[in-house]
């Protein structure tokens, strides 16, 4: 399939015809002529409006193009450089060619074309081959025949240089519309859904209700199987980290079924939260109120294990990665960080001075308002 590009008028003509056959239509009576201030203004619209439409249609190309090659991993066919076999003369045997090294020769349209050598060489013999590459990237660097080279390089140790093999194996950037047509041909293939649990939890994310959803490959969230062959388990919360409605799910359900493989088995659960119970004791600044940095800290904490964020990244709120430890020096230096907060004596997560792990495969801190909280309490002094 080739890329169609929009239709945008970009014959100035045509524009400016249509525009003064409008304006024919509109006014009972008028005929344009050369001079006429509507011919004047119609033919400055014309002209502009072809510059704009060239525009768009270039932005929306590369728009296109952007999103070929970040999101689908379409990637554009960057240059390649030229390379070529040259046998050098050296001066003796353990002579080093040094990189940097450049000759040039000529291709077939008469244009000069510069090789260098990447890598030095320790001459074996006094008439070593080596490979070299075109200085620039581009087909311009093909063709360079057989035969002698100048050297650029001013050198004492070589003597000659001479192409054995003709040049070869550059290419030129990949062209805009050449790229298009290569993207929708991939494209055309493609179809919503996936083997992934990845791609399931990201066409979960597309239902009205669902803010973030994990995928876990070969996870049977009814028996638990951790190996269960075509099976992905997705879970899925709401923007406040809480479970989706009972509705919502079976809209999920119902939009993973409509694209999985044959032969795929897909479950969509809630996740497990587990109450964390934080317990510090800190020494405050001097100066500071006790009361407003317990405020704080606990206000931190309480942001840091919130179900609503747990597992995201800091380029992507919307993304849910697995994880089950809270980690006991990761809430000791959110309390550190607070204002007001001079040293931390201890700090305990479920009675322990130790990691706290999160139940289930879908692990979430329990929120404060929960039936079994988490909680955040201790001593400022």
């Amino acid at each position: 399939m080739a890329w169609e590009p929009p239709e945008l008028p970009e014959d100035q003509d045509e524009v400016i015809g249509r525009i003064l056959d409008n304006l024919q239509d509109r006014m009972d009576g008028w005929a344009p002529y050369d001079g006429q201030p509507e011919v004047a203004l119609a033919q400055e619209i014309g002209r502009e409006t072809v510059v704009v439409n060239a525009r768009m249609r270039d932005q929306i190309e590369y728009a296109v193009a952007g999103i070929g090659s970040t999101v689908f991993d379409v990637p554009y066919a960057l240059a390649t450089t030229a390379a070529i076999s040259v046998q050098l003369t050296v001066t003796g045997t353990g002579v080093v060619v040094p990189d940097g090294f450049m000759v040039t020769g000529t291709n077939p349209v008469g244009e000069d074309v510069n090789f260098v050598l990447l890598e030095p060489v320790t001459a074996a013999t006094t008439t070593p081959v080596v490979t070299m590459h075109a200085a620039d990237a581009g087909s311009a660097g093909n063709g360079v025949p057989v035969g002698p080279l100048s050297i650029i390089t001013a050198t004492s140790t070589v003597i000659t240089a001479s192409a054995v093999t003709a040049s070869a194996g550059g290419s030129d950037d990949e062209l805009r519309d050449t790229y298009l047509d290569r993207l929708v041909s991939r494209l055309s293939v493609l179809r919503p859904g996936g083997v992934l649990a990845a791609d399931m939890a990201a066409l979960a994310r597309t239902v009205p209700g669902v803010t973030r959803a994990l995928g876990i490959d070969n996870y049977d969230a009814l028996s638990e199987a951790i190996d269960a062959e075509k099976t992905v388990s997705v879970f899925v919360i709401d923007n406040v980290g809480a479970p989706v409605s009972v509705g919502v799910k079976a809209d999920v359900q119902d939009a993973l079924e409509a694209v999985r493989e044959p032969g795929f088995v897909i479950y969509v659960e809630d996740p497990t939260y587990t109450a964390v119970d934080v317990v510090y004791d800190v020494v405050a600044d001097a100066g500071a109120d006790p009361g407003e940095v317990a405020a704080a800290i606990e206000a931190a904490v309480l942001a840091y294990l919130d179900p609503a964020t747990w597992g995201t990244t800091v380029d992507d709120d919307t993304t849910w990665q697995a994880a089950g430890i809270v980690r006991l020096f990761d809430v000791a230096a959110t309390i550190g960080r607070v204002p007001g907060v001079a040293a931390i004596v201890s700090v305990t997560l479920n009675g322990a001075a130790a990691d706290a792990v999160l139940a289930g495969p879908a692990a979430l801190p329990a929120p404060a308002d929960a039936v079994d909280p988490t909680t955040v309490a201790g001593t400022v002094s």
